[in-house]
């Protein structure tokens, strides 16, 4: 008999059983997808990629594999899933790929319930996992790829984000080079993220063809169970489902296909025991309903069992699936564009270079009067006529830049199995997720070369007014910047807050300067946009120390009062209100901390003030070709 191996666990092959009782129709209704993905495979980069100068997209070496494929999610009716092309070992990283992290700048309280009920407000991530949090009152993240094109089981989950060990924040976002971050000299300030991240890692060893799961959260699934008359176990539920199981199979000695009628009657009585227990509905959701499904059921566990497709052979995945792999993160070299999307293989004209998995986008969401438009607007994909747009949000295509002797294009995908071509034909308020477009190479396209795309004459030009307008816009944006008033050490070193947030935190470092209280702040203030931030929980309001949450534990603080001995110097500090809460912090409460050492301290930019909130900063979305919106989207025409 042939043996299937799961997560190093070997059993028999046995026919696989019908699964009725699990209808997951309801399972995130919203992102309703497609049923399979068709390319051809090429050489990619090794994971070991960053072992070399990810900048430089010319320091490269081929590998036959696919680390991660994109197809039809073994959850039914939740669209696409990401499976792994190779094992992964526990505590490696998935996705070496840096991707885009897109802060959402107050997006809940300035459109209240429109978002809410958007598709939008499905994806985001707490802003705190890749340090995003104090950008504004209130943020969240866009995490392309794993983070949003990854479904989620609670009883499976085999990644979990790192947080800031892989998160990169630069110091400008001017995309030329400036060392000095000088924001007048940049005409890309604003216009694009300061962050990117590598930070999903393997919570377990993963075994090639196996789906990709993310933890979205307890509260993600319980919050919705009414919304989509659903239950949803947790992964200790399951942990409890799978002990009954092997219980009750050791108790009766159950066999393969074994179905008497004491048995059913046994099983079914033990389920109805555990539904009749309001605190053990969701242990008795995650049991099967058939006796006959129990031994095997024993052997996988009722998580595995609950999605029996979530291990594809590589044969199904290169046949149905498409290798997220096609495209790098690098230095552009592009004027004021920054990162550029490389190719990691050689193309011929008319290869798919990269698929683009679209999330509508209502424009009113972004657009804002008075202060910049999201910085979404600049990713999205749209139409001058229509207040429908797209976020693509695949693997790496976000950094494909503009360029007028572009050498891809964007058109509609051709593929029958992955596009929802119907979804054409909908009216623009019943837009939903299952839209692909592809990015399709224009001429043959090597290895390491950059790939580009026309953003339309819209675009263009709107850029052009931007650069013919800078040195106005600057004059809008004194506010967020350095001041000439501010303190004479730093006033002069430059208008970017962040470049002199790094050089007073240097200062601190290497020349011990000892950090100012908010009395003495009050002759000798610190320059515009800076400000104190201090890593600590608390307990009994002296300084707790916690490695674990390092960056969910930065928060503003202002220094009260601070004393020297022989260690250094340590502080008194009233922390400001956070969104996080961590055991022991009073996070929605203002309180004082004592002892806090300075190495505890932290010189950030204040909220509001970093490149993306510079009144004047460009903002735009890329057009499509004319004739690629269907009439009916044209709504402002």
């Amino acid at each position: 008999m042939q043996a299937t191996c799961i997560e190093k666990a070997c059993i028999p092959d046995v026919p696989l059983p019908t699964i009725s009782r699990y209808d997951y129709g309801a399972y995130l209704d919203q992102r309703e997808g497609m049923p399979q993905i068709e390319s051809r495979h090429k050489k990619v980069f090794p994971k070991s990629w960053y072992e070399h100068d990810p900048d430089d997209p010319n320091d490269i070496a081929t590998d036959p594999n696919c680390n991660l494929y994109v197809a039809e999610s073994s959850i039914p009716n939740s669209g696409l899933g990401v499976f792994a092309g190779i094992n992964f070992q526990v505590n490696e990283l998935v996705d070496s790929n840096p991707q885009t992290i897109i802060p959402l700048i107050d997006i809940d309280s300035s459109n209240g319930s429109n978002y809410s009920k958007s598709l939008l407000s499905n994806y985001p991530w707490s802003s705190w996992t890749q340090g995003a949090h104090l950008e504004s009152k209130s943020s969240n993240i866009l995490y392309p790829n794993l983070g949003m094109l990854a479904n989620s089981h609670l009883g499976l989950s085999n990644i979990y984000q790192t947080e800031d060990k892989g998160t990169h924040i630069e110091i400008g976002s001017g995309g030329g080079n400036n060392g000095d971050g000088d924001r007048s000299a940049e005409f890309g300030t604003g216009a694009r993220t300061l962050y990117s991240a590598t930070t999903f890692t393997a919570v377990k060893d993963i075994i090639q063809g196996t789906e990709i799961f993310a933890d979205y959260g307890e509260s993600y699934f319980h919050d919705r169970e009414e919304k989509f008359q659903m239950v949803f176990p947790t992964f200790k539920n399951y942990e409890e489902a799978d002990e009954i199981v092997k219980n009750f199979v050791a108790e009766y000695e159950i066999k393969i296909g074994e179905n008497s009628e004491e048995l059913r009657d046994a099983w079914a009585h033990t389920i109805a025991e555990l539904e009749e227990d309001g605190d053990k509905v969701r242990v008795a959701f995650a049991l099967p309903e058939d006796v006959e499904d129990l031994q095997y059921v024993a052997a996988v566990g009722t998580a595995r069992y609950s999605i029996p497709e979530s291990i594809r052979s590589i044969e199904w995945l290169d046949e149905n699936g498409m290798c997220l792999d096609n495209l790098r993160k690098g230095k552009s070299s592009i004027p004021h564009a920054g990162h550029g999307a490389f190719a990691m293989t050689d193309f011929d004209e008319g290869d798919v270079v990269a698929p683009l998995v679209l999330l509508p986008v209502q424009r009113g969401l972004v657009e804002r009067k008075n202060v910049p438009s999201q910085l979404l607007m600049n990713y999205c994909i749209g139409h001058p006529d229509s207040s429908l747009m797209f976020f693509p949000y695949s693997s790496g295509v976000q950094y494909i830049n503009h360029s007028a002797d572009a050498n891809a294009k964007i058109q509609w995908s051709s593929s029958l199995h992955v596009h929802r071509h119907d979804l054409l034909e909908e009216e623009i308020e019943n837009a939903k997720t299952g839209l692909i477009m592809d990015i399709v190479a224009l001429r043959d396209i090597a290895v390491g070369e950059e790939v580009t795309i026309d953003y339309g004459e819209g675009w263009e030009s709107a850029w052009f007014d931007h650069v013919n307008s800078w040195e106005d816009n600057m004059l809008l944006s004194e506010s967020s910047s350095v001041g000439d008033d501010d303190d004479d050490d730093y006033a002069t070193l430059s208008t970017n807050p962040a470049v002199v947030a790094e050089q007073l935190n240097n200062d601190v470092v290497q020349q011990h300067k000892p950090i100012r209280t908010v009395e003495e702040q009050e002759g000798w203030p610190y320059p515009n946009c800076i400000a104190t931030a201090c890593y600590s929980t608390a307990y009994d309001g002296t300084y707790v120390f916690s490695q674990t949450e390092y960056i969910k534990n930065l928060r503003y603080c202002d220094i009260i009062s601070r004393e020297r001995n022989e260690g250094g110097y340590y502080y008194s500090a009233k922390m400001g209100t956070s969104d996080f809460f961590d055991e022991g912090s009073n996070g929605s409460d203002e309180f004082i901390v004592t002892d806090v050492p300075q190495y505890a301290i932290k010189f950030v930019v204040e909220e509001y003030c970093s490149d993306m909130h510079v009144m004047g900063s460009f903002r735009h979305e890329i057009h499509v070709p004319d004739g690629i919106y269907p009439d009916q989207w044209l709504d402002l025409a």
